[in-house]
């Protein structure tokens, strides 16, 4: 009787409640995962030592430069790209 008690047991064991993350995300988790600003489109600033010359900011895949008056210089498939159009765009404009 003991040893059909345990095999019953085992056989069943697989029927207990799953844990908290095994389940499906809390229907509400989108929603507020939706509020949180993106990293990767948070805008960065390039000093030159004291000025502002210019910002970038990614964005699926892309790098967007600003000059130092938030005109758009263009779209960059790397972030070193970006950094140095912003960087050329100033020369240029001093």
């Amino acid at each position: 009787m003991h040893l059909q008690n345990q095999a019953r047991q085992r056989k069943h064991r697989h029927d207990a409640p799953r844990k908290r993350n095994d389940r499906a995300p809390h229907p509400g988790a989108s929603r507020v995962a939706a509020g949180r600003p993106d990293a990767a489109a948070a805008q960065r600033s390039i000093y030159d030592g004291t000025d502002r010359i210019g910002s970038y900011r990614g964005s699926n895949g892309a790098w967007h430069a600003f000059d130092r008056r938030g005109k758009e210089i263009g779209v960059f498939a790397t972030e070193g790209e970006a950094q140095n159009a912003v960087c050329a765009a100033a020369e240029a404009a001093s």
